[in-house]
């Protein structure tokens, strides 16, 4: 079952069209060139780019117990282990493409999972989480101060009074950012999740220093046709002292900051930032 927070009278089985001019009210971007709208190809792309972060969620789960709240869920890749686990787990994504798959993997992996169809800045639960997640640097997509704050701010209000908060995100490489975007870089290479076709992935992207927005954009070519699909993406980029910082103003306690999913110490050479927090007393 997926739960519609956009409108609760509004049937599962709505007219996606109609969804999707509600989700275009948000400040957040959700493009038809999104990869948002293509969760098959998501899917192995999480699962190629991330492969360990699912053990080590799994491995906070039993550490601080449920029940667990994942916020950008997406098609499940995360949740539905924990569920699998035995966890009382609640996924939460304002994709409907992405929660369509979620629902169809749950249904095939013979789990309870409660899906949620609503903006991870503004949503309402009857319930409190012992472990809330925002997992898979979906906090880059919220571009502004103003959408981070309402986010953390709805999360301190469902979080347990023991609960705690895991969030993650790039540990920002200036040299990488800054670099010459005129030529594609390759980033993965894979079988077409419809088609069994070659798929391969390069990225062009250009850094707003200003706004500290990466604009990206995913290019496809598949079975040989080049730019077969693109997909578009705005990242907004934090750096390690800004993330601490809101947290800290949104009345966060960091108890542990790691960087990497094998939990070793955060620095200025990790690719992550992965931190678990608290509601400061």
């Amino acid at each position: 079952m997926i739960i519609n927070l956009y409108n609760s009278h509004v049937n599962f089985f709505c007219n996606w069209n109609r969804q999707r001019e509600s989700a275009k009210t948000l400040s957040m971007t959700m493009d038809r060139d999104s990869i948002f709208i293509e969760p098959r190809h998501y899917d192995l792309l999480a699962q190629m780019t991330a492969p360990d972060d699912v053990p080590f969620y799994l491995k906070k789960a039993e550490e601080y117990g449920g029940p667990v709240l994942e916020l950008a869920c997406g098609t499940g890749r995360v949740c539905i282990p924990l569920a699998q686990k035995g966890f009382e787990v609640s996924g939460l994504d304002r994709s409907l493409p992405m929660l369509t798959q979620a629902r169809a993997k749950a249904e095939l992996a013979g789990v309870n999972l409660e899906l949620i169809l609503a903006d991870c800045r503004d949503f309402r639960l009857d319930k409190k989480f012992n472990l809330i997640l925002f997992p898979y640097n979906s906090i880059n997509l919220l571009h502004d101060l103003e959408s981070v704050r309402a986010c953390f701010s709805v999360v301190a209000l469902h979080l347990a009074e023991s609960g705690r908060f895991i969030m993650e995100t790039f540990n920002p490489d200036l040299e990488f950012l800054g670099r010459d975007t005129s030529q594609p870089i390759h980033v993965v290479r894979y079988l077409d999740p419809d088609r069994s076709e070659e798929v391969v992935m390069t990225e062009t992207s250009e850094y707003d220093y200003a706004t500290q927005i990466n604009h990206v954009v995913w290019h496809y070519e598949i079975g040989g046709q080049k730019e077969a699909m693109v997909h578009e993406m705005d990242m907004r980029i934090f750096f390690p002292q800004e993330f601490d910082a809101l947290l800290g103003f949104s009345g966060f306690e960091i108890e542990h900051k790691y960087g990497n999913y094998d939990q070793s110490p955060f620095s200025s050479k990790s690719p992550k930032q992965i931190v678990v927090c608290r509601d400061r007393e």
